[in-house]
């Protein structure tokens, strides 16, 4: 990829979506949920509120943008229950639940070991636990994650890697701020990964613990220069792949994350 197209794809990210203009319009009308992170029942009263007071604007066509990223997951399902019946009770009740602690099932399309989401700008953080593997990447700006115990700031090039079970939220309340959400499935970590990382150093010591102890791991920082071609690469073709669904697509992502951590290993130890 040449220094073009990566320019031209980060203009790309730095766009507003649809949905991110709604959020943030929602977002400044609210500012008692700017100054906290809110719980998984706070969240869900946010989102009721936001569907009872401006989603009347919305045309049924411009809804459909809501959850265009997750057509093929369970959290699809949720989202088009809630968004036909915002006063179905026991809809509201799974979305909690999900929000709490998100299963593999629902953000995973089921062939696929990676899933990959921007972090929306303008919704409200909330406090979970996830029952996977999530690595962070900002692309630009600048972006805080949150543990019950400690903050630490993601800068261009920042990568975070966050175990499973592991408590965090992350506020991205700044339009030129882009971070990406690369989610591993733990269950099929081993069979698909494991062999592929030079083994005894930081990262599978960290990988190992998450998926073989009880042992509360918690995260790896990484900082990587932000015009590491190499990684940037890397993690535009992972997108790619998820939303496109082309041939062998689930092969190509693998292959990229396993690739990806090992350049994360060779910058750390270089």
């Amino acid at each position: 990829m040449d220094e073009s197209e990566r320019k031209r794809r980060r203009s790309e990210k730095l766009q507003m979506t649809w949905l991110e203009e709604q959020l943030r319009k929602c977002f400044r009308k609210r500012p008692d949920v700017t100054d906290h992170i809110l719980t998984g029942d706070e969240l869900t009263d946010y989102i009721r509120w936001m569907a009872e007071t401006e989603g009347a604007k919305y045309s049924s066509e411009a809804r459909k943008a809501v959850l265009p990223r997750l057509r093929h997951s369970n959290m699809n399902r949720i989202g088009q229950r809630f968004l036909a019946a915002p006063e179905d009770i026991s809809t509201l009740e799974v979305m909690t639940a999900t929000y709490n602690r998100p299963e593999e099932n629902d953000f995973f399309v089921t062939a696929h070991d990676i899933s990959v989401d921007p972090v929306l700008r303008f919704m409200p953080a909330h406090w979970h636990q996830n029952a996977y593997f999530e690595v962070l990447y900002c692309f630009s700006g600048t972006c805080p994650l949150h543990f019950p115990d400690e903050i630490i700031d993601l800068s261009p090039g920042s990568v975070a890697i966050i175990a499973p079970d592991t408590v965090h939220a992350t506020p991205c309340y700044s339009e030129d701020t882009v971070v990406y959400s690369y989610l591993i499935r733990s269950s099929t970590f081993k069979e698909v990964f494991w062999n592929s990382i030079p083994q005894g150093n930081l990262m599978t010591t960290f990988f190992r613990r998450a998926l073989e102890t009880n042992q509360t791991t918690s995260y790896l920082q990484f900082e990587t220069e932000p015009e590491n071609a190499s990684i940037t690469d890397l993690l535009y073709e992972i997108e790619d792949e998820s939303r496109l669904h082309r041939p062998y697509n689930t092969q190509l992502m693998n292959a990229y994350m396993s690739t990806f951590f090992i350049l994360l290993l060779r910058s750390y130890e270089g």
